[in-house]
């Protein structure tokens, strides 16, 4: 029968047979009364849990079900093969004032079609498959041949909507008003909502879940059967919702229905975030588009009732979604519409992904020609949604589409959006980048700002947004009045407290976690210090997203620079987390100005005290030398590598490089050094680097800026080396000189001029033409000291 369907469809010679077709399945489709007065259906199993106990042994699920099927078919074909509206016999045997009055092989299709539908919905069809939907109390998963009926009836009727909707010459656009349908398919599905589709599957959904045993956390899942009906089910809503936007949105947002959706919406979303099924992600994410778009109280439904709600897993999607090309044109439109015209649900939007990427979105479809109203004499395709789910955006006019751009760049002033100022920026990223929101976690000693946080501050403008700071602990009125002044910090939480005393994490992170709750930041930060390297992670874990540790560079929002194999090589981190949780490397930015700020300050959330640790005791070692990660000369010999602290040389807080501090300061002289990866971690931020060491071939040369080849206990204790051991450092040197190359030659090749130069003279050189400073010295015996 299927082949025959595919001959020309003008002169429907089928309509006889079709029609036959139909008066054999309306009787199967009966809803049965049962000997106790009840109704049921036929299904195989005397047990079934969907039915109860009644019976009925006709060979129902065979012949229906395949009824079904080929009725599915045909109209498939019909859909397929359906002619233009404007064509007409290539060698016409009439007049042509008669063939202007002759109908065209596309009208006598349309209206042939029309009268099946109609005879189809006269028949009762549609009320007969409501009563079988609606007996469906429970999981399918048990009964393979009621999920197939189930499956196929709902094909059934996604089939009737699309060719209803290719016949009936409906406007393209989803907001028409003017929307009539001859053929009394949309009245009958109104009647009945839907036919008792949403009813059957909110029930199997309800009933159908199951559990993984071998899972610590068992996670809600369907089999396959359910899968597959859930699937069908959803396309028949995809295709009513063309046909009549207003009405399916009427029918599903009324009161009991709305909840069955979300209820159903949130299921599948979950379903899907577990195992992978794109066809039944992508046809839950349209039908919610369609469900809320231009629709405020739908708006309100898919983000209300338990968390995650409906918008919330959308938001939460896998980060291709949010990446991809193929699967954003799925997604967004839905994410669109509904947020569009609904501040509530557009805050959402902003607190669990960037808006620069609806608007991008927006402003990329609006520049593409001709996409949003196809004319009429482009091919129809896009009516089938299963075939083209990504044109549900198509089907908005243009003027919608601009309005939801402008929509997602108004003004936020306080908390509330300024209507009446709406404007379009020509870089959208730019406007939207006000929705970042960064926190830094101050680090502060003594009733002093640690300097590192001034290099986090530096990092979290570069973020865009509003930048706060929280500090923690007792008597640190000093710490908040200096962070007020800071440049570029908006406001200033404070929480004292005596468990924050001694700034332990143990006592910091339920804080962090509280004060994360209540102003929903998409950045936390502090710095890369022993504090921030203890704490980040906490913070990560409590929130359940990946901590980025030890970046040296920001990309975008999202995408941060950190260094991997001790320094040795760069690794660009995409974060697609709803918070990125983050630690900075101070070297790697400049201390933001102590001056010029005017923020605010307030009391942070309170948080009830751990109890599980104590701060005791902190003993200081007094030193006249500078902190060293903040000295601006630094030599190693004061700031040693691992080697010289494993041999008791120097303590362990002197030590530099990747298991110590890490320095940039503007001159470190490494004096005996040969430049092991993880010391070279600590310091080849350096801004010059002055080499001394017997070995040639060190690997301290290939960062230093000046070097000399001399032992460390020889011609330094003497004061003085000989020109022949002075660069420039590069690859041509001759034997004796370091083959490495430096960064610079012009200072030492000044140096090679004298015969002898003493350690001091030599140093005093290198800053002298380096730096311009003429007043530092530098005795034998290494010791620095600054005029």
């Amino acid at each position: 029968m299927v082949p025959m369907a595919q001959q020309p469809c003008w002169k429907f010679k089928l309509y006889k047979q079709i029609a036959e077709l139909w008066d054999k399945i309306l009787p199967e489709c009966s809803v049965k009364e049962g000997p106790d007065g009840g109704s049921w259906v036929y299904v195989p199993d005397e047990n079934n849990a969907i039915l109860g106990r009644n019976t009925n042994k006709q060979v129902y699920e065979g012949l229906t079900t395949g009824l079904l099927k080929v009725i599915a078919a045909v109209f498939g074909c019909l859909i397929a093969n359906r002619p233009d509206g404007n064509s007409r016999p290539a060698t016409p045997k009439i007049s042509t004032q008669e063939m202007k009055n002759k109908p065209s092989q596309g009208d006598a299709f349309n209206s042939r079609v029309q009268d099946l539908i109609s005879y189809v919905v006269s028949m009762g069809l549609i009320d007969k498959l409501c009563g079988c939907f609606l007996s469906v109390q429970g999981p399918v998963d048990e009964n393979p041949k009621m999920a197939t009926f189930l499956q196929h009836a709902a094909e059934l009727l996604h089939g009737m909507c699309t060719l209803c909707f290719a016949v009936t010459r409906r406007s393209y656009s989803i907001f028409d008003s003017n929307r009539q349908d001859p053929t009394g398919l949309t009245a009958a599905l109104q009647t009945t909502d839907l036919a008792g589709v949403l009813h059957m599957l909110y029930c199997i959904l309800f009933h159908g879940t199951i559990s993984d045993p071998s899972s610590a956390s068992p996670k809600e899942s369907y089999a396959q059967n359910t899968v597959q009906v859930a699937i069908q089910s959803l396309r028949f809503f995809n295709s009513f919702a063309v046909l009549d936007l207003p009405a399916f949105q009427s029918i599903v947002g009324a009161e009991g229905l709305s909840l069955a959706f979300r209820h159903m919406a949130s299921s599948l979303l979950g379903h899907c975030s577990h195992v992978s099924c794109e066809s039944l992600l992508h046809e839950v994410i349209v039908c919610v588009g369609y469900f809320t778009v231009n629709h405020p109280d739908n708006q309100v439904i898919v983000q209300s009732g338990r968390h995650p709600t409906v918008l919330q897993k959308l938001c939460q999607l896998p980060f291709q979604y949010f990446s991809d090309p193929r699967l954003i044109k799925v997604l967004f439109p839905s994410l669109i519409a509904a947020c569009y015209n609904n501040c509530q649900n557009k805050v959402i939007l902003e607190q669990e992904m960037s808006c620069v990427l609806l608007a991008s979105f927006i402003q990329d479809f609006t520049q593409t020609p001709n996409q949003a109203e196809p004319q009429p004499h482009q091919p129809r395709e896009d009516v089938d949604i299963n075939k083209l789910r990504v044109m549900f955006f198509g089907k908005i006019p243009g003027t919608e589409v601009r309005l939801a751009g402008e929509f997602l760049s108004l003004q936020r002033l306080e908390g509330t959006y300024l209507h009446g100022q709406v404007y379009m920026s020509g870089v959208v990223v730019a406007s939207l980048l006000r929705f970042q929101s960064t926190l830094v976690i101050a680090e502060h000693v003594d009733g002093s700002l640690a300097p590192i946080t001034l290099n986090t501050i530096t990092a979290a403008r570069r973020l865009g947004g509003e930048v706060s700071c929280l500090v923690a602990g007792t008597k640190c009125d000093k710490v908040v009045q200096d962070l007020c002044e800071v440049a570029g910090v908006a406001k200033v939480l404070v929480a004292q407290h005596d468990a924050y005393k001694g700034l332990l994490p143990e006592e910091l992170t339920p804080l962090i976690l509280a004060t994360q709750k209540q102003f929903s930041y998409t950045h936390i930060c502090a710095g890369a210090s022993a504090f921030g390297k203890n704490l980040m992670p906490r913070i990560a874990a409590k929130l359940d997203v990946s901590p980025i540790s030890d970046i040296i560079e920001i990309k975008s929002p999202d995408t941060f620079v950190r260094t991997i194999y001790a320094g040795n090589a760069l690794c660009t981190v995409k974060c697609d987390e709803k918070v990125k949780v983050f630690s900075v490397r101070g070297t790697s930015f400049e201390a933001a100005a102590t001056s010029g700020g005017s923020a605010s300050s307030e009391n942070a959330p309170s948080s009830s005290p751990v109890g599980i640790s104590e701060w005791l005791d902190q003993k200081l070692t007094k030193s006249d030398r500078p902190e060293l990660t903040g000295a601006k000369v630094v030599v190693s010999g004061v700031g040693a590598s691992r080697a010289a602290v494993d041999a008791g040389f120097v303590p362990n807080d002197m030590q530099v490089g990747q298991t110590g501090k890490i320095v940039a300061p503007e001159l470190y002289i490494a004096v005996g050094i040969s430049g092991a990866i993880q010391h070279l971690a600590g310091m080849k931020d350096s801004k010059t680097i002055v080499a001394i060491n017997k070995d040639p071939e060190a690997p301290i040369f290939q960062v230093a800026d000046y070097g000399i080849v001399a032992d460390l206990f020889k011609g330094l204790r003497n004061g003085s080396v000989t020109a022949g051991d002075l660069g420039p450092w590069d690859s041509r040197a001759p034997p004796g000189r370091a083959a490495a190359p430096c960064k610079s030659s012009g200072c030492a090749s000044r140096v090679a001029q004298l015969d002898t130069v003493t350690t001091d003279t030599f140093f005093f050189l290198v800053l002298g033409m380096k730096r311009g400073i003429s007043v530092w010295t530098f005795p034998p015996l290494l010791q620095v000291s600054v005029s």
